[in-house]
């Protein structure tokens, strides 16, 4: 019988989650100080998908701030529901343990990849928008706690979320049918519904044109093979699987009861 490791799966999140938000502090401060380098301003740069499809077919520039909260709303409510879905059915902790562990590989390899290179933000008023402190005083970078980040232009994280979601909606509904047809189906149908999802996300981020194209596309594409991967369940299983041998408690069991049975045998003919 599996279980899973409650305790190691906690404090392991809470590690990454509050360093992953140190590395988007620090991306914010060297996007910070690129700014105040150039005279208060961010240059974009030039991708097609902004400068020419979108233009061309006379797509207005949409209110940013509201799209970015639209996004959020559209990636959590598909990641709540798909965790709501795994509690109350069968809880199989394989499925739960395989979406963790793509996070602790996905989030800090993300992180620490943008940190590497300094790329202007898609956003020109990325600074204001998102409120990032000067670079004075960098204490902020340890306390400041936000979802969002300037200069956070290498992967979109709100994508990676859902494709993490999509994928363990599908294995929820795959390790619970008994059925291989209806395993297929299952998957077919919850991978086409969650790429439908993902496309709506897709176009209201380049919409706002707070992500640029190529990191869309690079998220997409590395997400899905981390998510994939055939080692991903297997080290998920190895670090958050607790496996307890029935067989051996009950023959424990079995051991013992005999053992209290022949003391009072023995006593009895005492």
């Amino acid at each position: 019988m599996a279980k899973l490791k409650w305790i190691r799966i906690f404090v392991t999140i809470s590690i990454v989650l509050y360093l992953d938000q140190i590395m988007s502090n620090l991306i914010s401060f060297n996007q910070r100080k690129i700014y105040d380098l150039n005279n208060k301003t961010i240059t974009p740069l030039h991708d097609i998908i902004f400068e020419l499809w979108i233009p061309e077919n006379n797509i207005p520039y949409m209110e940013v701030f509201s799209l970015l909260q639209v996004v959020d709303i559209f990636t959590w409510s598909w990641c709540i529901l798909t965790l709501l879905t795994w509690f109350v059915w069968k809880r199989n902790p394989y499925v739960l343990s395989k979406m963790i562990m793509s996070q602790l590989i996905i989030i800090p390899f993300f992180a620490i990849s943008q940190w590497f290179t300094v790329i202007p933000d898609s956003l020109p008023d990325c600074i204001e928008l998102m409120s990032i402190p000067p670079t004075d005083d960098i204490s902020w970078i340890f306390s400041r706690i936000s979802n969002r980040s300037c200069g956070n232009m290498l992967w979109s994280s709100d994508i990676a979320q859902i494709i993490i979601f999509v994928h363990m909606m599908k294995d929820i509904f795959k390790r619970t049918c008994c059925i291989q047809k209806c395993k297929k189906c299952s998957s077919i149908f919850i991978l086409f519904l969650g790429y439908i999802w993902i496309s709506i996300i897709v176009g209201i981020a380049l919409g706002a044109r707070y992500q640029y194209s190529n990191n869309v596309f690079l998220t997409i594409m590395v997400t899905n093979m981390i998510v994939t991967h055939p080692v991903v369940p297997k080290l998920g299983e190895k670090f958050f699987i607790k496996h307890k041998n029935i067989y051996r408690e009950r023959l424990n069991e079995q051991e013992t009861e005999g053992l209290t049975t022949g003391e009072q045998i023995d006593k009895r003919s005492i």
